[in-house]
């Protein structure tokens, strides 16, 4: 709807916000397109992640004034835990799942898998 140029702006907004609601050693990348992985090594349950992938949410969530407009961004974020002995495409492709079901269920919101 913007072009490129506003859509670079809103993902690296974004992506300082997102960087603003992690830990030290976490890490924020960029997938493609508009999707974003974070993973969170260290936690004892599915709960932390779910909490910090509201607080993700939430902060995304606040207006960017760009240009004289304020655009509006919702996250569907997919929440899961890595098993042991599991690869990265296999956690990864897990999350894909539940960031889709986040999709299915009304779009900005966090779902666990």
């Amino acid at each position: 709807t913007w072009g490129h140029a506003v859509g670079d702006v809103v993902l690296c907004t974004v992506a300082d916000r997102i960087r603003g609601c992690v830990r030290h050693g976490d890490t924020v990348g960029r997938m493609g397109g508009d999707e974003l992985l974070v993973l969170l090594p260290g936690l004892r349950g599915i709960d932390g992640a779910v909490e910090i992938g509201d607080k993700i949410r939430r902060r995304a969530a606040e207006p960017i004034p760009l240009d004289g407009h304020v655009i509006h961004v919702t996250l569907s974020i997919g929440a899961t835990l890595a098993m042991p002995g599991e690869s990265a495409s296999t956690l990864t492709a897990r999350a894909d799942v539940a960031m889709y079901e986040a999709k299915r269920a009304g779009r900005n919101t966090v779902t666990r898998i």
